[in-house]
């Protein structure tokens, strides 16, 4: 085993650095604490049963803890974790936590077996293809992108459905 000698470090030194990395962490972080109003469309695609299509109304706030939490017209609501991504302090990656991805996979599956006029579908894969807040270079306005493919069974047969959610909207920061 090779030991490498590392010089000890200062006491002053290790306060610095503590304090640049505190002061850097939440620069990124607070860049998107607020929250917005945003509206757009849901587009659900069945392969061998069709699209379908609703308005999206969603009331979303971003917390500096790197979390999010969502409610959308009719009261339900959605949450998850944040991740900044790249430099400009203006994209966010989202991801739902586990009660939510439960929560959609029943409602995705319920959906599809309307749309397919089917009574039994089951999920069996699930992958996050985008899940991004973007806000613009006024940190004003907000984009929220959303993409998933599901795969599964409805009657025996395996298919896939891609759901898609685009929402805009004016954003607050706090």
């Amino acid at each position: 085993m090779i030991v490498q000698d590392m010089a000890p470090t200062t006491p002053s030194r290790a306060v610095l650095i503590v304090l640049a990395l505190a002061l850097v962490a939440p620069a990124v972080a607070d860049a998107f604490v607020g929250s917005g109003a945003l509206a757009g469309t849901v587009r659900l695609v069945v392969r061998r049963c069709g699209p379908a299509r609703s308005a999206l109304g969603v009331t979303l706030v971003v917390r500096s803890d790197g979390t999010w939490q969502s409610t959308d017209e009719s009261g339900e609501a959605f949450s998850g974790t944040s991740t900044p991504v790249g430099r400009s302090d203006r994209k966010l990656r989202l991801a739902f936590d586990d009660a939510t991805t439960a929560d959609l996979v029943a409602s995705i599956a319920e959906d599809v077996a309307t749309l397919c006029e089917t009574s039994a579908v089951t999920v069996t894969s699930v992958q996050p293809k985008t899940f991004l807040l973007t806000l613009d270079r006024s940190r004003t306005k907000a984009k929220l992108v959303l993409r998933y493919v599901f795969k599964g069974t409805a009657e025996g047969r395996a298919g896939s459905a891609t759901y898609k959610v685009l929402g805009r909207g004016a954003w607050t920061a706090q």
